[in-house]
């Protein structure tokens, strides 16, 4: 992988993590109340707007920038593990499903009608199939990083998410999930750092 790659790479998984960040920033911070009433179209910018979709575009943006720097460090390392060759492209693929699952019903549905239940049903069936595949193979990659000597990036990749689950628990309701995000974007540094590396 060229120096200009890499660069990119790691500038395109910086900006995920940043994303990710803003994306979990409390509602609430921008006017949204749990009372607002329900619109199908609600005006730019607006408190609904803003909560229902700036912030889930930005999360699924993020996470795509994540995805995209793991992708390259898993290609730049394919031939450092047969246990990394398999692990890697397992939580790719683990969670680009748990993605599709997640925001897919909603973005093939017309933003004047509510998403129907099979579209739903499917959803939820490829969301828990790319979480069964992360759970599997995220502990597997990041084992497979510190057993070739990764370390910083074995233990980002293995601890983000138990420390963000912590954090949102640590902090009061409105900061927890912003709190929550702060591995995310630390985990978004270290794969950019790796990746220059």
């Amino acid at each position: 992988m060229s120096d200009r790659w890499r660069n990119l790479g790691a500038g395109i998984t910086v900006t995920g993590g940043l994303l990710l960040f803003i994306g979990s920033m409390p509602p609430t911070w921008f006017g949204y109340e749990q009372g607002d009433s329900y619109l199908f179209d609600p005006a730019v910018f607006s408190p609904i707007w803003i909560e229902r979709v700036l912030l889930p575009a930005l999360v699924l943006v993020g996470s795509v920038g994540l995805l995209i720097g793991i992708a390259g460090l898993v290609y730049r390392d394919w031939q450092e593990s047969r246990l990394l060759r398999w692990a890697g492209p397992t939580s790719i693929v683990g969670a680009i499903a748990l993605l599709a699952g997640i925001y897919g019903p909603d973005l093939l549905t017309t933003a004047d009608t509510t998403v129907g239940p099979i579209p739903a049903l499917a959803g939820l069936a490829l969301a828990i199939w790319g979480l069964l595949l992360l759970l599997v193979g995220g502990p597997l990659l990041a084992y497979a990083y510190l057993r070739i000597e990764k370390r910083r990036l074995g233990w980002a990749l293995l601890s983000f998410i138990p420390a963000g689950i912590l954090l949102g628990w640590v902090f009061p309701e409105g900061l927890g999930e912003l709190a929550g995000a702060v591995p995310w974007l630390v985990l978004a540094f270290v794969i950019a750092m790796e990746l220059r590396d």
